[in-house]
């Protein structure tokens, strides 16, 4: 098996570095974006196993990226794992209306995060 792909974005450059720091270490390759037409590219370009996307960014909000992967019709089977701050009811509803994987609040849960990555692509073998 090789070394699950995440594609991460999130607009907050801090977060990005830690949450990138924290899935390498656990073995996961991570390709960063810092906007929903940046993750776009990279899905494209890097054809990652499972996306991670943050709701709210410039450039492109996250549930928009989903619709257009969605729509270049080769991404169905891509996990997405939403991050978000949002917690009111009607982002919760807009993404229960996705075929996301899962949806986690910030701060996160580097467990539940972790979990939902392992259920979406698998644990990747320590080297």
């Amino acid at each position: 098996m090789s070394t699950p792909r995440l594609l991460i974005a999130d607009d907050d450059p801090a977060f990005l570095k830690a949450i990138s720091t924290r899935l390498t270490s656990e073995g996961y390759e991570v390709i960063t974006r810092t906007n929903g037409f940046q993750a776009l590219e990279g899905v494209k370009n890097e054809q990652p196993d499972a996306i991670i996307l943050d709701i709210n960014m410039p450039a492109g909000d996250g549930l928009t990226v989903q619709d257009r992967l969605r729509a270049l019709g080769n991404n169905h089977d891509i996990p997405v794992i939403y991050l978000t701050g949002d917690t009111t009811e009607a982002t919760r509803e807009a993404v229960e209306q996705t075929d996301a994987h899962d949806l986690i609040y910030k701060p996160v849960d580097i467990q539940q995060l972790l979990e939902s990555l392992w259920l979406a692509v698998g644990k990747p073998h320590a080297a």
